[in-house]
């Protein structure tokens, strides 16, 4: 299963694996295209935080691989500044470009929106991922949907970033004082939805403890804990695991089954989790980690897949459990488990 890496004469990033092509065009030194590689993961990570899509974020950085490539090569005015702040700076604009496109078809969607998942092995996961899962977790990014694109933006690059304001403001072609108040209405969203995943834990949300990338072994035994209680039907220690204001969504995207609306509080999601188990049994379970988050890939009889992220509480107990049912956005993953990524 792959992160988000650069190496010797490629590139890779997220769920899919993304492979850039070095060979530098006349003007571009291999130094500067080192340099690039050092910070592309950075970039790729912006750019899947504000479209949700591993896919545009891979197509982003073939983008800003080129604009690079012509801005080294003199066919755009100066050079490049400080590697880092240019492409993010590039990164962000691209993906703003693709969500403005990509707004008619998000309008009306079919129950919850969920980004397309990251998964790598929940016992070794890859470094590049856990490098970058606090600010890349399904819960951040869900709620993050309810920031529009270019606030949301300005929030990512201060606070994830952590680009200073004035290089943030020139990233984003405003001033200082239009940054600010970008800012604090991007907060203010934020914190309103908040409330839609209370019991979720997230580090850029509210800081808590324990809310950053699992433990592989913590994510383990968690993961393994909550499937066998399902698969059981034991409702009393399913109850341990969950907490109290606990939310379900699923993202089926009007293509595969899934619930239309979230269910909420830990009576509803125990009955519907042991209930759906039993109707439609999956024909094999794979663990894993989503996201940074423990959670597990199921297969089932009619070819269909989902992959759960279960999102922790702070407090060593399921606060979200976040399914993407969509066929649309789990082909990365497929590609990934045949061996195809």
């Amino acid at each position: 299963m792959a992160g988000c890496r650069a190496g010797p004469g490629g590139h890779s990033c997220g769920a899919a694996r993304m492979s850039l092509t070095t060979s530098a065009m006349p003007g571009t030194s291999a130094a500067r295209t080192d340099a690039f590689l050092a910070h592309a993961p950075a970039a790729w990570a912006q750019a899947y935080r504000l479209t949700g899509s591993s896919a545009d974020a891979d197509d982003v950085i073939q983008d800003a691989w080129l604009r690079w490539q012509r801005a080294e090569a003199g066919a755009e005015a100066g050079r490049p500044r400080e590697p880092r702040a240019f492409l993010l700076s590039v990164a962000t604009r691209l993906a703003l470009d693709r969500l403005r496109s990509r707004r008619r078809a998000r309008t009306g969607y079919p129950g919850p929106w969920l980004p397309e998942p990251l998964v790598s092995d929940i016992v070794a996961p890859e470094a590049g991922l856990t490098e970058t899962t606090e600010t890349l977790s399904l819960a951040l990014l869900r709620l993050m949907e309810r920031v529009p694109p270019s606030e949301r933006a300005a929030l990512l690059l201060v606070e994830v970033a952590e680009m200073e304001a004035n290089e943030a403001a020139d990233a984003l072609g405003i001033t200082p004082v239009a940054l600010r108040q970008r800012l604090s209405r991007a907060r203010r969203r934020l914190a309103a939805a908040r409330a839609e995943l209370p019991a979720a834990a997230d580090p850029l949300l509210d800081r808590s403890p324990g809310s950053g990338s699992a433990d592989p072994e913590a994510a383990r035994a968690l993961a393994e804990a909550v499937l066998k209680a399902v698969a059981s039907g034991d409702e009393v220690m399913l109850r341990r695991l969950l907490a109290p204001e606990i939310v379900l969504e699923s993202d089926g995207g009007g293509k595969a089954a899934a619930a239309l609306n979230p269910i909420r509080g830990i009576d509803k999601v125990v009955r519907f989790l042991i209930s759906i188990t039993r109707k439609h049994p999956a024909q094999s379970v794979r663990l894993a980690l989503v996201n940074g988050a423990p959670g597990f890939i199921q297969d089932f009889p009619d070819g269909s897949m989902s992959v759960s992220a279960l999102v922790p509480d702070g407090q060593g107990r399921v606060g979200a459990i976040l399914t993407m049912r969509n066929p649309d956005k789990l082909g990365a993953v497929r590609r990934l488990l045949d061996g195809r990524g």
